[in-house]
């Protein structure tokens, strides 16, 4: 990937401020190695980005201003992933700040992994190339993302954490909270999460909340 400083549109300020972050700035969890079918193993630095943050916004809005550009700097492997957590609201509580923040990070990995198995996937036809931007920057969404559709589920929740009527991959929370994450008034230390301990549903009356997160997320060669 070229320093952002030499691309071209990208005259400086906060643009290419973001566009630098976004080059440089890798958690080791968005690293990975993907299996294209008939053509073997490709690195992509990938980053999964909350849909309404402003790196995804900068990075939509420089594809939208280089729509020819080739090899593309960025290419977008899902436009709107929707992902949700299933979680037990006696035992954790997303108001807390470190709560909502592992789970944003747990989110994002698991955001990581459906792609990955979604590109390895016999039924994908992404080729390298186009995860590499030699077919533009949006080439390889569409058919990720007709995979990626088979694994959704529709969820009955609240209307103001997820609309009913979309799809969303669902991710039981992994790690029980920790003294400072629990609901006030919870003394009693939780049980260690087991296969039998999590919920049968996704999604129920008093067994489970969803709480729903869109992400954008995107490869660079």
């Amino acid at each position: 990937l070229p320093d952002m400083a030499g691309a071209p549109g990208v005259a400086g300020g906060k643009m290419r401020a973001v566009l630098e972050q976004v080059r440089r700035k890798v958690s080791k969890e968005q690293n990975t190695v993907v299996q294209v079918q008939n053509e073997g193993p490709v690195e992509l630095k990938m980053r999964v980005f909350v849909a309404n943050s402003t790196e995804a916004a900068t990075v939509r809005k420089y594809i939208a201003e280089h729509p020819d550009q080739v090899p593309a700097p960025f290419v977008v492997l899902s436009k709107n992933l929707q992902m949700a957590v299933s979680y037990d609201p006696e035992k954790i509580d997303p108001s807390i700040a470190s709560v909502a923040d592992r789970l944003r990070k747990q989110i994002k990995t698991h955001a990581v992994k459906v792609l990955r198995e979604s590109i390895g996937d016999g039924e994908c036809s992404v080729s390298t190339l186009a995860l590499r931007g030699h077919l533009g920057a949006l080439a390889p969404t569409e058919a990720i993302m007709g995979v990626v559709g088979k694994r959704g589920v529709r969820i009955e929740a609240d209307p103001d954490q997820a609309d009913p009527g979309n799809r969303y991959i669902i991710l039981p929370v992994k790690n029980k909270p920790t003294k400072e994450e629990r609901p006030a008034g919870d003394a009693q230390k939780p049980a260690k999460a087991s296969k039998s301990s999590l919920p049968k549903k996704a999604v129920g009356p008093a067994a489970a909340r969803v709480t729903a997160a869109h992400l954008q997320a995107g490869g660079q060669g």
